[in-house]
């Protein structure tokens, strides 16, 4: 008889209040049977969100992770390992669930036929000791927190996210696939339609030739770009601790890539998941805690642009390739020296029609 799985998702989160529902409900739709969010140096409305998630849904939980901030800055430096290594011990040690996936609120697990579960994907191996999904990076976007399209554009990349069964015994965690412990609990690295895992020659954790492979039946939908104010707003800091403000560490906002393939789900699948959200959101009774996630991560793309002239001397290079591709006309007056124009109060139009449509 099949061993009854049961898995858990551990994220961190730091401002996400605006996508929680959708993040959430995506998950559980398929399958997953429990979520644990850790929040870190929150500022939005994170908790009054999830606090009525998890009214609804009490398989859901979210704890802080701010007591990683007492630390020295060598171990706050390492937030993640040293939160899903305190996760995997704690989920081992209960063994109330057999498999463990540490993914980030921008990464969305997926089925191509839109409707097969984590179950499902888990039933096809049966012996594993990770089965690890290809990210596929979604392209931007034109609507603002908008729901998962009906049709993508999307580019394949090398990088994975991990499940990982609790029956296996870790020897070091990382973010993207952990280091097993070789002995007899140890039943091989593999991806979601079976085949070994074949690691890139410099990097254990990423594909040999991973933007070359077929898309997998399952895989992470990583929603890196999103549309194009909210990209913005995703490269501001926002702690007077941080020497710089903004985040560097992104190459530019991309629409369209040589490289990018189109991605269609199956038109009915679709829109039950759509209907489904819908439904899910009405009861949760979200749409006044959902603007104002919204309106904070507007809001913090206007920060994000008005601190542009005081760092565009000394960080020229940097600032050009994180804004690469960007468009906003305020953006651009920014980097050229320009006086920024007022906030447009256009940005905060329409949020209650985006809640309402999804």
């Amino acid at each position: 008889m099949p061993i009854k799985t049961k898995v858990k998702i551990v994220a961190i989160a730091k401002d996400e209040a605006a996508y929680f529902a959708d993040w959430v409900f995506h998950h559980l739709y398929f399958g997953f049977d429990a979520i644990d969010i850790y929040l870190n140096r929150t500022s939005d409305n994170s908790k009054d969100v999830l606090e009525k998630i998890t009214t609804h849904h009490p398989n859901v939980n979210f704890q802080y992770a701010d007591w990683l901030d007492t630390c020295p800055d060598a171990v706050g430096k390492f937030l993640q390992y040293c939160v899903y290594a305190k996760a995997f011990a704690e989920e081992k040690a209960k063994s109330e669930y057999t498999h463990i996936l540490f993914i980030d609120i921008d990464e969305m697990w997926t089925p191509q036929d839109f409707k097969s579960s984590i179950h499902d994907c888990l039933a096809k191996q049966p012996k594993h000791s990770s089965i690890s999904f290809q990210w596929a990076n979604l392209l931007g976007e034109e609507q603002q927190f908008a729901s998962i399209p009906h049709s993508l554009r999307i580019i394949k990349s090398s990088t994975v996210k991990s499940i990982v069964s609790l029956s296996t015994d870790v020897e070091k965690i990382q973010l993207h696939l952990p280091e097993f412990v070789r002995n007899n609990n140890f039943q091989g690295c593999f991806l979601s339609d079976g085949s070994p895992f074949e690691h890139a020659a410099k990097n254990y954790q990423q594909l040999a030739r991973g933007n070359q492979i077929e898309l997998k039946p399952y895989f992470i939908l990583h929603r890196m770009y999103r549309s194009e104010i909210e990209y913005i707003s995703l490269l501001y800091r926002g702690r007077p601790s941080d020497n710089i403000p903004l985040k560097f560490n992104r190459g530019g906002y991309l629409r369209s890539a040589r490289t990018m393939r189109e991605l269609t789900f199956p038109h009915s699948p679709h829109n039950k998941y759509e209907t489904d959200k819908q439904a899910f959101i009405r009861k949760l009774n979200l749409s006044r805690e959902q603007r104002h996630a919204q309106a904070y991560v507007l809001k913090r793309a206007q920060k994000a642009i008005s601190i542009i002239p005081s760092l565009i001397e000394q960080y020229e290079s940097e600032i050009k390739n994180a804004f690469s591709g960007v468009n906003n006309k305020n953006v651009q007056r920014a980097i050229s020296g320009a006086p920024i124009k007022k906030s447009p109060v256009s940005w905060l139009k329409g949020i209650k029609n985006t809640v309402k449509q999804g």
